[in-house]
């Protein structure tokens, strides 16, 4: 057991804190954990092609998502704020269309739009209040049957944006494009990234989604035109320069998302399909080098997949063959599994984008066509935008909400006080009350958030 008390701690303005590195790391073992419930959901209205419906956490509490302008909402679900992108000056007569969106630590976003001609990037406040606008590249030409779309959008540690996209070239094949961003819009490097065997007559190179490694340099994952002419997986690791590190073919289908590895920080794990209805996860390697993860069966085809990554955990995402296709979320502690959770109704559900929720659980967003089962508050089988929130799973991780007391059952996640059994995330600024003794298995801190200590209070974490 280790024991923390006040008096190893040093004082500013008579306030008493921790001073921890971003992880106390104990030794841990596996828990098994009842899938999470439902918190909230919402039918937002419609579902249309035009609205690729995707979401982002904010850097402040709450979540922003494209579904035709860009929807501020808290942790509850409700709207704070609704912003419509207007036209760009050169096409002052053609709308634009939100597509991806990013979170930017000043608590605003930013947002990826297209017109009929151009496409442009839009800087939001924190406000929903629109700080500038940039195009970048046209829609297409119709003169050489060339048209571009895009797959992601992030935020990067240098302060600027990197875009990821495609340029189609009618039957003469696609290859992928790479654009970075300043700060302030600016366009300061764009490259194509494509395979290396020349003997297709219509080569092609897709990626769907990018991060950032460890090392400030680039991940994107996609699908590509192998040397044998059938489609395969795809992953390419960039430098800071967008240019190419290496590039690998990687067998299966495609590649829909990637993480950072959490049990492993120079490699990742990725998931896509695997003919005719699987789905498919891969850890690869610092140089590309892959292994199997996990597999699963009864996909339905042409569905996406995501991956949610936790601490100690990941969660994969896709839609399972069954009533008429539900999401289906699969808990992983490693490649142990954990808890299988499913949600739908009894006509079908699609999954467009997922992300980690600031207390421990998940926001899910697609559409459904149903009126019954887990899906609420919708009277008609159209094909409906769908958000649901599920909870944090309430054994051995819990999180802070809200500023507050460590004492108080309503500071974490789940409702209750953490016992030496939880790993703890301190998100907010949280006071050990006077003479309190806390426990814990781990503690982990998102900077700069404080635990404060009041007179004689300690802190004993346990293995």
């Amino acid at each position: 057991m280790i024991r923390f008390i006040r008096n190893k701690y040093r004082v500013l303005a008579g306030i008493y804190w921790l001073c921890l590195p971003l992880s106390i790391t104990l030794p841990t073992k596996a828990q098994t954990a009842q899938p999470p419930a439902i918190q909230w959901q919402r039918i937002l209205g419609p579902a249309y092609t035009a609205y690729p419906l995707q979401i982002t956490r904010a850097s402040s509490d709450g979540y922003a998502i494209s579904y035709g302008s860009v929807m501020r909402l808290s942790e509850s679900g409700s709207t704070l704020w609704q912003t419509s992108i207007p036209p760009s000056p050169e096409f002052p007569s053609n709308s634009n269309t939100p597509t991806y969106i990013t979170a930017t630590p000043d608590g605003g976003f930013a947002v990826l739009v297209y017109s009929k001609y151009r496409w442009s990037l839009v800087r939001l406040n924190a406000d929903g209040v629109i700080q500038w606008m940039k195009s970048f590249v046209d829609y297409m030409d119709i003169t050489s049957s060339l048209t571009r779309s895009f797959a992601d959008l992030i935020y990067t540690s240098d302060g600027g944006f990197f875009v990821l996209g495609s340029t189609q070239f009618g039957r003469n094949g696609t290859q992928c494009d790479v654009y970075k961003f300043d700060a302030y819009g600016n366009n300061t490097i764009t490259k194509s990234i494509n395979n290396d065997y020349g003997n297709s007559t219509s080569p092609i190179t897709i990626a769907k989604r990018v991060i950032e490694t460890g090392d400030g340099n680039y991940l994107l994952v996609g699908s590509n035109r192998g040397a044998d002419l059938t489609i395969t997986a795809f992953a390419a690791k960039l430098n800071q320069q967008l240019d190419a590190v290496w590039k690998k073919n990687l067998g299966g289908n495609v590649l829909d998302d990637v993480i950072r590895n959490p049990y492993a920080g120079d490699s990742f794990i990725a998931i896509g399909p695997l003919a005719p209805t699987g789905t498919r996860t891969i850890i690869i390697g610092p140089t590309g080098e892959i292994s199997d993860a996990f597999n699963q069966s009864d996909r339905v085809s042409s569905t996406k997949s995501f991956i949610v990554a936790g601490l100690a955990n990941h969660t994969i995402i896709d839609v399972v063959n069954e009533r008429a296709g539900d999401l289906r979320l699969q808990n992983l502690m490693n490649q142990n599994q954990g808890w299988l959770k499913k949600l739908g109704g009894s006509s079908s559900e699609v999954i467009n984008s997922a992300v980690a929720s600031n207390d421990g659980g998940y926001l899910l967003v697609g559409t459904t066509n149903s009126t019954d089962g887990d899906v609420q508050g919708k009277t008609n089988t159209d094909l409906s935008a769908w958000i649901v929130k599920l909870g944090p799973v309430c054994t051995g991780e819990l999180y802070s909400v809200h500023d507050g007391n460590w004492n108080d059952p309503s500071t974490w996640s789940c409702g209750q006080i953490p016992t030496s059994a939880d790993i703890v995330h301190v998100k907010h600024e949280v006071v050990l009350p006077q003479n309190v003794v806390a426990a814990a298995r781990r503690i982990i801190y998102d900077l700069p958030v404080q635990l404060k200590w009041q007179q004689g209070a300690s802190l004993e974490l346990s293995q």
